[in-house]
């Protein structure tokens, strides 16, 4: 179910020798929806070590916006 309601991809793009390698088909290939699951997972775990809800979402909120304005997400 996690990996219909959450949405991670990563749109950067390597360039080897002139040869462009999508880092998000790469991790497709060996499992597919692995970021996802990562994420929720890790979730999980800051929350039963006691991080609190609302610090995770203002986290993600922080590493999205200066990942969108850095170019990496």
């Amino acid at each position: 179910m996690c990996c219909t309601m959450v949405s991670f991809q990563i749109p950067a793009v390597i360039n080897i020798q002139g040869t462009e390698l999508v880092i998000q088909s790469v991790v497709d290939q060996i499992f597919p929806n692995l970021l996802p699951i990562l994420l929720t997972f890790g979730c999980f775990k800051a929350i039963n070590k006691g991080a609190k809800p609302i610090v995770i979402m203002l986290l993600f909120m922080v590493v999205g916006v200066i990942g969108k304005i850095a170019g990496i997400f």
